[in-house]
C-alpha cells in the first residue's frame, strides 16, 4: 500500500542530516524563537507596569503655573499637589486602570473640573508608560456682602488721668505696660506697671537722653522700649520693673527677624524697610538647615528702585560702583538703599507670616495673594486678595496692618474710617 505523501510543512529528516548547512538552518529557528520569547516578555512586562500621569496646571487667561492644586483620581486614592512650576505626577496601578479615567481638579479661588484622560493614548519612554494632559482652570471669585462692626455706645474708658497722657500700651502678667509722659512742658515719659484695676504697681522715668517712640514685643512676647537709637527690655523681677539697654545690632539681626518657633523650628524673615523684596525662610535647630519658604518682593517698587540710579550724579554712580565691587550686591539695588528709599514713591513692602496650628498664613500684598503653608514650609493653597487695593477701598484705605486674635487665630484687616481707625 502506498503511503501518503509528506506533507509541504514536514521536515525531511534525512535531508536535514545530510545538508551541509543544516546548522544555519537550526540557529535560524533558535534565534526566531528566541526574538519572539523576548518580544512577549517585553510587551507582557510593558503591560503590567504602572501608568505615570505627567502634566501641568495653569491659569487660562494668564498662562501662568499654578501651584497647590490638587488633582486627584476619581474612584481611587491617588491625588497629588501641583509644584511651584504648576507639574504634577500620579502614579495609576494596572488594577486601578480603566478605559477611561477621570480627574477632579480643585484649587481656591479657581472653578473645579473633571478631566477625562485615555490609557490608551500613553507613550513608552524608556521603561516608563507615560500620559501627559495639560490643565488650565478659570479663576473665580467669591463676592462677599460687606460687613459693617459699630457700636451704639462709646468705646469703654481703659485708663483716664489728669497728670499723664498714654502714649502706648501692652498686656503683661495679668495687667499693662503703660508708656505715658506727663502733662507738663518738660513732657518727662515714664513706663507705669498697673494691675487689672488699672493699679499703679510700680514705675520708671525714662532718662531725658532719649526720646521713647513706642513699645513693641519679640516674637517670644518679650516687651521692650524702642528709643531714638536705641533699644531697652522691660521686664518685671521680684515685683519691680526692670529696663536694660538691650544691643540694637544684635536685636536686629537675630531676634527682630524672627517671625515665631514651632518645636525645633525657626521662622525668621530677611525684611529690612530700606529693601522692596525679602524672603521668609526656616531654621531647624536640631539639623541646622536653613531652607525658602517663599520670596517676596513689590515688582512694581523694584522697577522704580532701579530706574533711580539712573538719575544719580556721577560721582554717586562712583561711590556705587566700589560698593559694588566690594560687597558684590548690584550697584542699583545700593541706590535703592542710600537714595530711593527717602523718596517721594517709595513704599515699603508689607506682607506678614503668621504661624496658628502649625500652619503658616502668609498675606502678600505685593502679589495679591494669601498663600498657606505647612509647619514644614510646604506650600498647602493660595488664593487672590483684594481687600488691600487702593481702588477697591478707597473709601476706607487700608493702613497696612493686620492683627491676629491669638485665642482664636483670627486674622483682622485695620482700615481708617472717618479719621480714625
Amino acid at each position: 500500500m502506498a503511503s501518503a505523501p509528506a506533507s509541504n510543512y514536514a521536515v525531511n529528516v534525512d535531508f536535514m542530516e545530510s545538508h551541509p548547512f543544516r546548522h544555519l538552518y537550526c540557529e535560524n529557528i533558535s534565534m526566531r524563537l528566541s526574538i519572539t520569547i523576548i518580544t512577549m516578555f517585553l510587551i507582557n512586562c510593558i503591560q503590567s507596569q504602572d501608568l505615570f500621569i505627567k502634566g501641568t496646571v495653569k491659569e487660562a487667561v494668564s498662562g501662568i503655573p499654578l501651584m497647590g492644586v490638587n488633582v486627584s483620581v476619581q474612584g481611587s486614592n491617588q491625588g497629588a499637589f501641583s509644584g511651584q512650576d504648576g507639574s504634577f505626577t500620579l502614579i495609576i496601578t494596572s488594577s486601578e486602570q480603566q478605559k477611561t479615567l477621570e480627574l477632579y481638579v480643585q484649587h481656591l479661588g479657581f472653578e473645579s473640573r473633571v478631566v477625562q484622560v485615555l490609557p490608551a493614548e500613553m507613550k513608552v519612554k524608556g521603561q516608563e508608560r507615560v500620559l501627559e494632559v495639560a490643565i488650565v482652570l478659570q479663576s473665580q471669585i467669591y463676592p462677599l456682602d460687606t460687613a459693617i462692626i459699630s457700636s451704639l455706645r462709646l468705646p469703654e474708658l481703659v485708663y483716664a488721668s489728669e497728670q499723664h497722657s498714654i502714649a502706648d500700651y501692652a498686656f503683661m502678667d495679668h495687667g499693662m505696660i503703660l508708656l505715658a509722659y506727663e502733662k507738663r512742658l518738660e513732657k518727662a515719659s515714664k513706663i507705669y506697671w498697673v494691675n487689672e484695676m488699672m493699679q499703679p504697681l510700680d514705675s520708671l522715668i525714662i532718662p531725658s537722653a532719649f526720646k521713647a517712640l513706642g513699645l513693641r514685643e519679640d516674637y517670644a512676647s518679650e516687651l521692650y522700649l524702642e528709643v531714638e537709637g536705641g533699644l531697652f527690655w522691660i521686664h518685671l523681677g521680684q515685683g519691680k520693673l526692670s529696663m536694660d539697654p538691650v544691643d540694637l545690632k544684635i536685636f536686629r539681626e537675630s531676634i527682630a527677624p524672627v517671625i515665631d518657633t514651632l518645636e525645633q523650628r525657626v521662622y525668621f524673615s530677611t525684611w529690612i524697610e530700606q529693601f522692596p523684596a525679602f524672603e521668609y525662610m526656616i531654621w531647624d535647630k536640631q539639623d541646622s538647615i536653613y531652607a525658602g519658604i517663599k520670596q517676596v518682593a513689590d515688582a512694581f517698587m523694584l522697577e522704580l528702585c532701579r530706574a533711580d540710579y539712573k538719575y544719580l550724579n556721577t560721582r554717586d554712580k562712583l561711590r556705587l560702583y566700589r560698593l559694588e565691587l566690594e560687597t558684590g550686591i548690584e550697584k542699583e539695588v545700593l541706590a535703592c538703599f542710600a537714595t530711593f528709599k527717602e523718596g517721594l514713591y517709595y513704599d515699603p513692602i508689607y506682607a506678614p507670616m503668621f504661624l496658628w496650628e502649625e500652619t503658616l498664613y502668609l498675606f502678600d500684598h505685593a502679589s495679591d495673594a494669601f498663600f498657606t503653608f505647612d509647619q514644614r514650609g510646604a506650600a498647602l493653597d493660595s488664593v487672590p486678595i483684594l481687600y488691600h487695593d487702593p481702588k477697591k477701598v478707597m473709601a476706607n484705605p487700608f493702613m497696612h496692618e493686620l492683627i491676629m486674635d491669638e485665642s482664636n487665630g483670627n486674622i483682622y484687616a485695620i482700615y481708617q474710617k472717618s479719621g480714625g481707625k
